[in-house]
């Protein structure tokens, strides 16, 4: 078998660098080795990533009250408060109320409701 072509695709390969472009190569990648650790992060264990601590959402007295004033409203209202006491916070809790309290007609959060028989909230 004739392997003479295998030669020259490596003289090929190794022709279409500049000269010394190799050797220079080589020698980047030695100095980086040896100095690998000064291209990367520091670690220090003193300076620890700052976790945030969850604040946890509750309802202002006025907004508990009239909760509690709706008494037609209770069992959606219930399903609202849970996400309260999970601790997801206030946009879980506002996106919980938008799509309790959403009107199937305009897709938007019931203005002025009236409460029917069947206990379904529409707008005025």
């Amino acid at each position: 078998m004739d392997r003479s072509w295998q030669k020259k695709n490596k003289r090929i390969r190794f022709s279409n660098y500049p000269e010394g472009y190799l050797e220079s190569l080589e020698e980047k990648q030695n100095a980086a080795s040896e100095n690998g650790s000064e291209n990367k992060r520091k670690n220090d264990d003193s300076s620890e990533s700052k976790k945030r601590r969850k604040i946890a959402y509750t309802l202002s007295s006025e907004i508990v009250h009239l909760i509690q004033l709706d008494i037609v409203n209770k069992k959606f209202a219930e399903e609202c408060l849970e996400v309260v006491s999970i601790c997801n916070g206030q946009q879980e809790f506002l996106k919980k109320v938008v799509n309790t309290f959403s009107y199937i007609c305009c897709q938007e959060v019931v203005f002025i409701p009236i409460t029917t028989i069947c206990y379904h909230n529409i707008c005025k």
